[in-house]
């Protein structure tokens, strides 16, 4: 398979609260551990929490999806661990929506409830794509016209109000 170059990036972050929750929780639950001196092994197992949860939040936090000629990309975070690809040929048509992400997918990030799927980082919009099988996958965006418009113009997938 021959690479694709990308049309299309955008990167949505977690909202600022979100990371500054975590980061307290991160700082409130080691402090114990940090705040006494000298290298015993639970200042080094501290240390070990933090640089992991900083990877985490590199590898997860936020949304990043990518349009290429042929299709979809979808992975959270700026790392691809875990990703998500719709080909065009999948796609029956889009349309924007307005979603609560709590009451209806129970909060933000890879979330699913029968045959509805959802990626999202933050915010309430999002571009529903239609699927051939009978599923709908929502794309949280910031601007779900902007990635409607990107995805049209290439796929020449309709457009439903």
């Amino acid at each position: 398979m021959a690479l694709q170059s990308v049309r299309y990036r955008k990167f949505t972050p977690w909202n600022w609260s979100t990371y500054l929750f975590i980061l307290g929780v991160v700082l409130l639950s080691c402090y114990p551990l940090l705040a006494g001196s000298g290298r015993d092994a639970s200042t080094i197992i501290g240390v070990i929490i933090l640089g992991l949860v900083a990877v985490i939040l590199l590898s997860i936090g936020g949304l990043t999806v990518v349009i290429r000629e042929s299709g979809i990309t979808l992975h959270l975070g700026l790392v691809p661990l875990i990703t998500k690809t719709v080909p065009f040929k999948q796609i029956k048509y889009l349309r924007t929506t307005k979603y609560r992400p709590i009451k209806d997918f129970g909060g933000w990030g890879l979330r699913g409830r029968g045959k509805k799927q959802v990626w999202s980082a933050r915010g309430s919009d999002g571009l529903v794509l239609d699927l051939i099988e009978g599923s709908e996958l929502i794309v949280g965006a910031d601007d779900p016209n902007k990635l409607k418009e990107r995805i049209c113009d290439l796929s020449g997938i309709s457009f439903h109000e």
